[in-house]
């Protein structure tokens, strides 16, 4: 009974995840942290509903996924969620300064074109 329970939470996830993503659209995107590229080349773009200029961008299969929020001109923050298929965007990526179509800090670039 366990395992259809987990088999059943995790169908719900990724069914609540992805509908999540039925009003976004397919661009090109590049998420690096730490040097490390999790997301290059295609993946799915949806605007946060704030209106603020925010988004979120997931990668083809969703495995992984980034939020990006708009707090200023040219300034943002950041979350991913870190590790392959985790279901929350925990991870903060700091504090982000906009440059043209990416977000940069020291050790973090998020793009989306």
């Amino acid at each position: 009974m366990h395992m259809r329970t987990a088999t059943f939470s995790a169908v719900i996830f990724f069914c609540s995840f992805f509908s999540s993503f039925a009003e976004a659209r397919p661009v090109q995107c590049l998420l690096q942290v730490d040097g490390r590229v999790y997301i290059d080349g295609d993946c799915y773009f949806k605007p946060l509903s704030s209106g603020s200029g925010g988004f979120q961008i997931a990668g083809a299969g969703g495995k992984y996924f980034a939020y990006l929020y708009v707090e200023g001109p040219d300034m943002g923050s950041g979350h991913w969620n870190g590790a392959i298929d985790e279901a929350r965007a925990h991870t903060p990526l700091g504090a982000l300064r906009r440059d043209g179509a990416c977000w940069t800090n020291a050790t973090v670039k998020l793009c989306a074109w």
